[in-house]
């Protein structure tokens, strides 16, 4: 599965983190870490199994664990309408 940015949301990365402000509400985020990493990968466009391979190799962490992480994460922007999710065509 593959994940888009909404599109009333800005974001802006700046060093390692992820400033996100949500037009509509007013609401504002900041994501480092991890989540830093997910959401760089979701706004170029990343299916959730590229997501999880590359952060699998890139910290020698099972990929299941990761993809685990991932869809906590995933869940709560979806659940902020800070993305959406597209099936695989």
């Amino acid at each position: 599965m593959s994940y888009s940015l909404q599109k009333q949301i800005s974001w802006q990365q700046i060093g390692s983190k992820v400033f996100v402000f949500d037009e509509p509400t007013g609401s504002a985020y900041i994501f480092e870490d991890t989540a830093y990493e997910i959401w760089m990968r979701i706004s170029k466009g990343l299916s959730l199994e590229h997501i999880t391979h590359e952060m699998s190799l890139q910290y020698d962490v099972n990929e299941e664990r990761i993809k685990d992480d991932a869809l906590e994460f995933i869940s709560s922007l979806s659940l902020l309408n800070l993305i959406s999710s597209k099936e695989a065509a």
